[in-house]
This record gives C-alpha cells, structure tokens and sequence, in this order.
C-alpha cells in the first residue's frame, strides 16, 4: 500500500522518522545485550543485562506496533523515483518483514518467559505474575526468539534494508536517505 495524499519530495512525517530510529537503535543495543545476558553467570550482573534487554524489549514492541499501525492506517511513503517491478517488491519486502520481525521478536522473547513459568520483570517491576509454565510454549518460543531463522534473519534484514538506503543515496542519487532524515527533497 503507497499513501495516496503524501507527496514523494514531501520529507518523512517527524513521528515516522523518530519510530524508525529509536527502533533502529534499541534493536542494534537489544541484540548485545541479549547475547551478553545468556553468556553471563547468573548472578545480579545477568539479571541486570536481561532487564534491559528486557526493557528494550518491550519497549521496541510498543514503537513497533505503533508502526505497524501507521502502516496499515497510512501506507508506505511514496518512492521518490521510478523503481523497477522487482525493487519495489523487495522494498516492500524488506520493510514488511522488518516490521513483523520487531513486533515478533519481543512476543517470542514474552512467550519464554511464560512458558518458563516466571513473571514478566523489568527492573523489579513485575509486569506480568508467575504462571505454570508450558514446556511446549518455552521450547517453540526459544527456538524462534533465540533461533536461526530469527537472528540470521534479522540480521540480513538489516543488512538489506541498510544497503539500499546506501544504493538510493550513492547509486541512484535520490533522496530517499535524505528525506528519512526530514530533510525535504523538493
């Protein structure tokens, strides 16, 4: 979906700028984070890295699903220049599948927590209590949240969603990267 209204020379709205960088910059804080917290002992260290990451999580949950419902409601902003059949599919790919992978991750991360039967904690706030726990749920949401397909995946995301930001900026010369950075294009 492209939004009908916006103008492609108009800059990023200020609100859908902030989403992606925070966004942006919790994720590459969240994945040390969470490598650091399962290489620790236990111990308070540990469980201050995974209340961060944690935190960070939820958080990026919040912004994310806010995105995805300025997405929905708005639309992608519309590409400042002509892009073949396939760009503009795997654009739209990439943005689509980084928007599920942000809101998907913090849920697995949650699911863990659950089925391991321990409350949802943030600093020693608890979120959600204690349950019973699901050994089912644990084990599917550990080998999503914590598997392959999650962390390679992600991770080529990033790379591809980084990579053409760079073509539009250096190969094609337009101002996709300069309007994400709200500065108008016109």
């Amino acid at each position: 979906m492209t939004r009908p209204a916006v103008s492609a020379a108009a800059p990023i709205p200020a609100v859908e700028r902030r989403l992606h960088w925070l966004i942006a910059i919790a994720i590459l804080a969240m994945i040390p984070l969470g490598i650091a917290a399962e290489e620790m002992a236990k111990g308070p260290a540990r469980e201050f890295v995974f209340s961060c990451h944690k935190a960070l999580g939820l958080m990026i949950l919040i912004l994310a699903t806010w995105r995805l419902g300025v997405r929905l409601s708005e639309g992608f902003p519309h590409p400042v220049g002509r892009y073949s059949l396939i760009e503009r599919i795997l654009a739209h790919a990439v943005h689509g599948l980084l928007l599920a992978v942000t809101v998907l991750a913090p849920l697995t991360g949650i699911a863990r927590i659950i089925g391991k039967g321990q409350a949802l904690e943030v600093f020693g706030l608890t979120l959600l209590p204690a349950g019973a726990g699901n050994a089912f749920a644990l084990s599917l949401a550990r080998s999503v949240h914590s598997g392959p397909v999650l962390v390679l995946g992600l991770g080529v995301l990033i790379a591809l969603h980084v990579i053409g930001a760079l073509k539009h900026h250096i190969l094609d010369r337009d101002a996709t990267l300069t309007r994400m950075l709200g500065r108008a294009t016109a």
